[in-house]
């Protein structure tokens, strides 16, 4: 995403709307200092502005980064050119929605991405088409992470199979370690996946926490409600027996687990990814806990031969390794670098210490960012990445 031409008298306006909003105390729904500021409002803005958590954004204009069931993010900039992303969904009154919107900034929170939260007021008015009072808005302020959808990306490297096998494990290895922090994303699925392969380096990251939940210390399974994709929905989610037929529960609740995981990325490997591994059907078991746990599929995945031997070479997706953005992280490194080193037996993470020159909220958190590493670094059995 390249930056946006922001110019100079577009901040100063926007900072002193930003001053007469702190001098007059017009604060947003929860009494703090956040401040939202419409183009269409000011004739002296041409991009709206948002004053989150004391940082300054100018948000891009109708394009959007990503679509979902609870909002839509659009990406956005600071003066200094830093790249952020910002989640804007409908503040209803909806109990199961605001618990969607505390488990979405808590795992931001634990995974270092979040920067800020504002739910602002406006004019209540009556949905007939879908029952209910809307008007209110959420904003949360996260990272914003370069590239493009794994599922926009699977048209141009369905044929190369050591490619798909590498961004198979880094899928594999992103979730695991959210499950090493009791997180269950919940909503796994291509769309949800962001590639990057710039700088001769490959990101496999998930994005997309509005259905995410949160282990307990001694929990193993989170009783909710039924949400999120068909097809990747697990079987004790979707309460699909062995015979194909429905079963929801009378009280329509069923049972998350780090197993339902699982089966989501078993489902994303063989269907989308169309890798045909044998051992993929053991992730698409019926019972989760005959399922084969994420550890066994990392370890059976970096040891499975490929029908191929050909030299790495990941494809230069259009609008993803473009020179703006590039720049733009050399600006920022809000996400810390993970370098992992894997032998056919086993992986280690190291984790470096990360140097940011915004602060998200909640630093203090333990940090669980994207994977990367240098792709010769990946010994994967009948791949030569050094040829």
């Amino acid at each position: 995403m390249p930056l946006m031409n922001l110019v100079a008298a577009e901040w100063d306006t926007a900072k002193k709307l930003v001053a007469e909003g702190l001098r007059l105390k017009k604060y947003d729904r929860q009494g703090e200092p956040n401040f939202k500021f419409r183009r269409k409002d000011y004739s002296a803005l041409q991009h709206s502005f948002l004053f989150i958590n004391g940082i300054l954004v100018g948000v891009q204009p109708h394009a959007y980064l990503g679509k979902g069931g609870y909002g839509k993010v659009k990406f956005c900039q600071t003066e200094t050119g830093e790249p952020l992303a910002v989640k804007i969904g409908p503040a209803t009154i909806s109990d199961h929605l605001d618990e969607a919107i505390d488990n979405e900034k808590k795992v931001l929170t634990t995974l270092g991405y979040l920067f800020g939260f504002m739910s602002i007021n406006r004019n209540w008015t009556q949905d007939k088409t879908l029952n209910r009072l809307i008007g209110n808005k959420f904003y949360i302020l996260q990272t914003f992470h370069p590239g493009a959808t794994l599922f926009d990306v699977i048209p141009s490297i369905q044929f190369n199979l050591p490619l798909l096998q590498v961004i198979a494990l880094k899928a594999l290895l992103n979730i695991k370690s959210l499950h090493d922090h009791g997180i269950i994303h919940g909503d796994i699925k291509s769309r949800n996946f962001i590639y990057n392969n710039s700088s001769s380096n490959i990101t496999i990251v998930a994005v997309d926490f509005g259905l995410a939940k949160f282990l307990g210390a001694s929990d193993e399974i989170i009783v909710d409600i039924v949400v999120g994709t068909n097809g990747f929905l697990a079987p004790e989610i979707s309460q699909r027996t062995i015979s194909g037929e429905l079963t929801i529960s009378q009280d329509g609740l069923c049972h998350y687990s780090k197993a339902s995981d699982v089966y989501a990325l078993g489902f994303m490997l063989k269907k989308e990814l169309k890798l045909d591994f044998p051992w993929l059907n053991n992730m698409l078991a019926i019972n989760p806990r005959k399922r084969l746990s994420l550890e066994c599929a990392i370890t059976k995945l970096q040891n499975e031969e490929t029908i191929m031997r050909l030299p790495y070479s990941p494809p230069v997706i259009p609008g993803i390794a473009e020179p703006t953005v590039e720049a733009a992280e050399k600006k920022t490194s809000d996400v810390t670098k993970i370098t992992v080193a894997m032998d056919k037996t086993r992986s280690s993470v190291i984790t470096k210490s990360p140097v940011t020159s915004i602060t998200p909220l909640y630093r203090s958190h333990t940090m669980v960012p994207a994977i990367k590493e240098p792709m010769p670094n990946v010994p994967i059995k009948g791949i030569d990445l050094k040829a």
